[in-house]
């Protein structure tokens, strides 16, 4: 696609935001970053693939703890579930035993 026509389509006439660079293989990628920030201060900045990556796997990264603090928090809400349920069920039973026990009923019955 040409450059006037992409500018037609996004309203961006007389703009650019990001141009493309592809370097022969014997190049250095730094070296050709560091050549284009040094030549266009303050006007261009470069991103090569390998920050891309790094950004790429930070990202992840972060998203990967934050599961982990999700199912961590999750285990001890189920937990806490559990523990009251039984709890719940221990402390309504009392009763129901000691009125059992009051009534001549054994240990080993139960």
């Amino acid at each position: 696609m040409s450059l006037n026509t992409l500018q037609n389509l996004t309203n961006n006439n007389n703009k650019v935001n990001s141009i493309l660079v592809k370097i022969n293989s014997n190049a250095n990628v730094t070296d050709v970053s560091n050549i284009i920030d040094n030549s266009y201060p303050n006007e261009l900045s470069t991103v090569t693939s390998t920050t891309q990556s790094n950004m790429a796997n930070q990202a992840l990264s972060t998203i990967d703890m934050a599961n982990w603090l999700f199912s961590v928090i999750a285990i001890i809400i189920g937990g806490l579930g559990i523990i009251n349920t039984m709890v719940m069920s221990v402390n309504e039973r009392t009763r129901e035993i000691g009125v059992l026990k009051a009534v001549g009923w054994k240990d080993d019955e139960y």
